[in-house]
């Protein structure tokens, strides 16, 4: 009984995966063979406060055989619209970041558009968006992922000026060095 109840605990786990990627590298189930081509287009680096933006994530090569593709991309801030329900879902999970992810039948694509609309606060942002091109034979070896992290920041943003401490870390350890020089030369 007790052997029953572990191997439908775990097929019930290994299906879920197969719907939708659980976390954004894919290495929970997926041991990656290869880096895959993909582009995310349609995400700006500045952004309008509420706009709507079509996003399009395409994974750019040509699939050898069999595949099953999918896809992450994370939510950090505004909310997405699912043009097309049946091949990808929007996770929230109670802790962490939301995301958009493939379906069962979504696996089957190498493209997924959606809407973002991006965050009303004017808030710098960075999207996690992963691909997967998988050769469908419900193993963990073989597969095939990438990841990308793209920041976003809101229309007018000037980042912070940097101040570049290197040149006063230089002066300052040559003194040092001159100071300890000296009082060698000065005991000796």
């Amino acid at each position: 009984m007790k052997a029953l109840v572990t191997a439908l605990l775990l097929s019930a786990l290994v299906s879920a995966y197969i719907v939708g990627a659980p976390e954004p590298h894919c290495s929970t189930c997926h041991t990656p063979a290869n880096p895959v081509k993909f582009e995310v287009k349609g995400l700006p680096k500045y952004y309008v406060p509420g706009k709507e933006y079509n996003v399009t994530i395409a994974i750019t090569e040509k699939c050898e055989g069999k595949c099953c593709e999918g896809f992450y991309f994370s939510i950090p801030a505004g909310d997405v619209k699912v043009s097309d329900p049946k091949a990808m879902k929007v996770e929230r999970p109670p802790f962490g970041t939301p995301y958009l992810t493939h379906t069962e039948e979504g696996r089957f694509r190498t493209s997924w558009s959606f809407k973002w609309i991006a965050p009303k606060e004017r808030i710098p942002l960075t999207f996690t968006v992963s691909v997967l091109k998988a050769n469908c034979d419900n193993e963990p070896t073989g597969d095939n992922f990438s990841i990308k992290e793209i920041k976003v920041y809101p229309e007018g943003y000037v980042p912070p000026k940097s101040s570049n401490r290197l040149p006063y870390l230089i002066i300052g350890v040559a003194s040092i060095a001159i100071a300890t020089l000296l009082l060698i030369l000065a005991i000796a």
